[in-house]
């Protein structure tokens, strides 16, 4: 059973990469742009302010239950 899976799992991999091979450039890149559009914040800080405002949300929600 784990020989099929691993069949199965190189199978859908190659299907990917083979479509993505066979779409222009020009097409990937459009839908790379409409897919993820980064924000300032995370370009120029990464990840630290989406953890600051979490930890800030998580303890304003812990102050206002007590």
């Amino acid at each position: 059973m784990a020989k099929n899976s691993g069949e199965d799992l190189l199978k859908e991999i190659t299907e990917k990469v083979v479509t993505y091979m066979s779409t222009p450039k020009e097409l990937r890149d459009k839908h790379q742009e409409v897919q993820y559009k980064e924000t300032w914040k995370t370009k120029w800080f990464g990840m630290l302010p989406m953890a600051m405002d979490m930890l800030f949300k998580r303890t304003a929600h812990k102050d206002k239950g007590t």
